[in-house]
């Protein structure tokens, strides 16, 4: 209710912010995916160091949020056949919704379609607090008194570990600007909370429009879950790889991976080519459609079949969120479109937009009907990526017809 047409002024600029809400219920699984370094002489992936890690959310309870959020428009709460039938438990549910077996609406602005009086009336057992409740403190300062009872070593693994989450262009500016204080104090007030001004500032000097190739990448598998031991953990194992093996050709390639989802369109990597540390002349020929093969061959390799839609053009690249839970991301009408070409009936490998064609000199494009794209005043021309037999910049990788 209170973020239906909600609006919002920013620097001098008046919108209307509208936000739709999925709900799903169900047994969730989450998984760390890592990537990792091949060191000669080390066979275990555990053995090896981590470089980067995502944190992936997998269950049914994902298909049943995608399917209702698809249904709700702006404004409006839809929940899932499943979670429905776990809130007639607390709440006065019209026997015609829970017949229906289907995504229903709950609530649209300012009205609700459900009795939350027995919700109210209904006593919950408190969950206990991780801390004794006579220290009434913030968050952050409670994790700055664990943090101080660290020894060094441990607290440096702590930082090790929590960045290995964090965007590689937000872990370069963090280390560089607030941690060069000694981490046994917690002295540096930016690393743990800090001063709202200071993190603001920082902020908005980090946020940026960038020309940016947008990578997004499907992978054909099956991410459902089975309850079956050996077969959840052949699974886990198959994104593990995915995650190494694609980020391996992005680093060869200089590129950077900005996320790793399992959601309604299936397993899904975003990677992106010119943001701080990855800008090139000739970036998209000699960089960005090169790592598309090689990813797509690495996949393969590993008997992975995938889809990927690329795209370049201007983005916001920047913290997004609020002062103490943001990350780094990569928002804009050419970031939306990279996902469409992905997820498109028509690509079968690797299909691009048109901006893509234009910086690819020397490559070979199959041209498509154009699409209505969000963002874009008129369609847009989508094509192939078939082939490039010359020897790509200095690295002499040939890539396959």
């Amino acid at each position: 209710q209170k973020y239906s047409d909600h609006e919002v002024n920013i620097a001098n600029h008046t919108g209307v912010l509208n936000v739709h809400c999925g709900i799903g219920s169900g047994k969730m699984v989450g998984v760390h995916t890592s990537d990792y370094q091949e060191e000669e002489g080390l066979e275990e992936e555990e053995q090896a160091v981590e470089l980067r890690r995502e944190y992936l959310f997998l269950g049914d309870a994902i298909n049943q949020v995608s399917k209702a959020g698809t249904v709700a428009t702006d404004g409006e709460v839809v929940i899932s056949p499943e979670a429905l039938i776990c809130l007639a438990s607390c709440c006065e549910v019209p026997n015609a919704m829970i017949d229906c077996g289907q995504p229903v609406c709950i609530a649209s602005r300012g009205t609700t379609f459900l009795d939350l009086k027995l919700a109210t009336e209904t006593t919950t057992t408190d969950l206990q607090p991780l801390l004794p409740p006579d220290e009434e403190l913030p968050v952050y300062e409670k994790l700055r008194r664990h943090c101080r009872r660290l020894d060094r070593t441990s607290l440096s693994r702590l930082h090790l570990q929590a960045a290995l989450y964090v965007h590689p262009v937000v872990r370069g500016d963090v280390w560089d600007s607030n941690f060069d204080s000694n981490p046994m104090t917690g002295e540096s007030a930016a690393a743990i909370g800090g001063d709202v001004e200071e993190i603001k500032q920082r902020h908005h000097t980090e946020a940026e429009l960038r020309s940016v190739f947008t990578m997004f990448i499907k992978a054909m598998v099956d991410p459902t879950i089975t309850g079956d031991w050996e077969a959840d953990n052949s699974l886990f194992a198959t994104l593990r790889n995915i995650m190494h093996l694609t980020c391996r050709e992005l680093e060869r390639f200089s590129g950077q991976i900005r996320q790793f989802i399992v959601d309604d369109k299936g397993v899904v990597l975003i990677a992106v080519f010119g943001l701080r540390g990855s800008t090139f002349s000739d970036l998209v020929a000699s960089n960005a459609l090169p790592a598309c093969f090689a990813i797509q061959r690495a996949l393969k390799s590993s008997g992975i079949d995938c889809r990927i839609g690329g795209t370049f053009g201007k983005v916001y690249c920047g913290v997004v969120g609020g002062l103490r839970r943001h990350e780094f991301s990569v928002m804009g009408a050419p970031v939306n479109l990279a996902a469409r070409l992905m997820d498109s009936p028509l690509n079968n490998g690797i299909l691009a937009d048109e901006n893509v064609k234009n910086q690819a000199s020397g490559w070979t494009f199959k041209s498509l009907k154009p699409v209505k794209a969000k963002g874009y005043d008129k369609p847009v021309g989508t094509f192939i990526c078939i082939l490039r037999q010359t020897l790509v910049s200095s690295r002499k990788l040939y890539l396959p017809p």
